[in-house]
């Protein structure tokens, strides 16, 4: 049974063919952002953009800024402060040629740009409500960044040896800052963490049926890992260990709650009511 949903006020389609892997929106619905990608593969036009809402009730493009070359991936993560004043989006260039963090007054737009390298493809990258604070994971490594006044700069940085960092997110009332994803799994046959979302998701070429089936079932009964960080504006310090089952996928914090989902279709809850110790509350399986 088809449920018919209501009208869009709205659609644009930034490059025919391209795939939209994410999308940030401001409090007032006001200003969208978004970047092309097509997973496991590569093109000279991946690029971000930025909308608004136009006197007729139709979005309308603020401003684009193409990554400048041939990228494999493209962008993959994007978020906006919730008074849409700024942006950041991250993603792959491929690889041996790392990622990206990119950061924008949206105002501005690509003439404010500040660029950060990372070692691999950025998975995930979230912005407080303000704009102030950034944090972007990939590898295994979360990034912390600092706006003051106008610009930005790497605040601080995470390594978690033996992990893949898949999701990230912040509590800016409380400067915490969580992020999840996998353990290493020790896989000694050249397939990956970082290869396993291409052959799930959508890797068409040089991979064998044998080749992905291995490639899924051992991202599924790898582990998991999580954390909680505290930010002080100056340093990053861990101060909870999380740990799953299943590798994670998403993880989020609001509160005194983290709630995490994994690969294995299941969904957890941590608490924490007195000091900085994270309990585990529940765990389902939908």
């Amino acid at each position: 049974m088809t449920i018919a949903g209501p009208t869009p006020a709205w659609q644009i389609t930034p490059t025919p063919g391209y795939q939209l892997n994410s999308v940030a929106i401001s409090a007032d619905g006001a200003t969208l952002l978004t970047g092309t990608s097509i997973e496991s593969e590569s093109s000279d036009s991946f690029g971000i953009y930025c909308y608004s809402i136009g006197s007729n009730s139709v979005g309308q493009q603020l401003w684009s800024d193409p990554l400048g070359k041939t990228a494999h991936d493209g962008v993959f993560w994007v978020a906006l402060s919730a008074d849409g004043k700024w942006a950041a989006a991250g993603g792959s260039y491929g690889t041996g040629a790392g990622g990206f963090v990119r950061l924008y007054n949206v105002a501005a737009g690509p003439s404010s740009k500040q660029e950060f390298a990372t070692t691999d493809r950025v998975n995930e990258i979230e912005m407080s409500a303000d704009g102030s604070l950034v944090v972007a994971c990939y590898a295994s490594q979360l990034d912390c960044y600092v706006r003051r006044g106008s610009r930005y700069a790497l605040g601080g940085s995470q390594l978690f040896s033996g992990c893949y960092a898949r999701s990230c997110g912040l509590n800016p009332d409380s400067g915490l800052i969580v992020v999840g994803g996998d353990v290493d799994s020790g896989m000694s046959d050249g397939v990956s963490d970082r290869m396993r979302d291409g052959v799930s998701d959508r890797m068409r070429d040089g991979v064998s049926s044998d080749a992905e089936s291995l490639a899924n079932s051992a991202a599924a009964a790898g582990p998991g890992f999580g954390a909680v960080l505290g930010w002080d504006g100056t340093s990053l310090t861990v101060l909870s260990s999380l740990s799953t089952v299943q590798g994670v996928r998403r993880i989020v914090i609001s509160g005194a709650f983290v709630a995490a989902s994994t690969r294995g279709g299941a969904v957890s809850l941590w608490c924490t009511v007195i000091g900085p110790v994270w309990q585990l509350a529940w765990t389902m399986s939908p």
